[in-house]
């Protein structure tokens, strides 16, 4: 995924709640006769090139509990700072 191999992030957390790759740009449709509004989906964006995977991963799972919120403690960002980055990694330029 771009922000992986042009950020190089590292993604934290638990895994998303559904496929990465997607169908996508709707286009909207109203029916003549019964004035039905629908929208359909026109394409197919793929996110992940290498197969379709029920889900997208993270690198470090951390996965917040009931007690964790009830004591006022976020594990995701506890595992993030911990994970920290010693070597600053620039920004892209302005989109091109």
């Amino acid at each position: 995924m771009e922000f992986r191999t042009k950020l190089h992030a590292t993604l934290v957390g638990e895994p998303t709640g559904g496929r990465p790759n997607i169908f996508g740009n709707p286009t909207s449709l109203t029916l003549p006769n019964s004035k039905l509004s629908l929208e359909y989906s026109t394409s197919f964006v793929r996110h992940v090139s290498s197969g379709d995977p029920a889900a997208l991963e993270p690198d470090i799972r951390a996965a917040p509990t009931l007690a964790d919120a009830l004591a006022g403690r976020d594990p995701v960002l506890d595992a993030a700072l911990s994970h920290g980055s010693t070597v600053p990694v620039p920004l892209p330029g302005p989109a091109e």
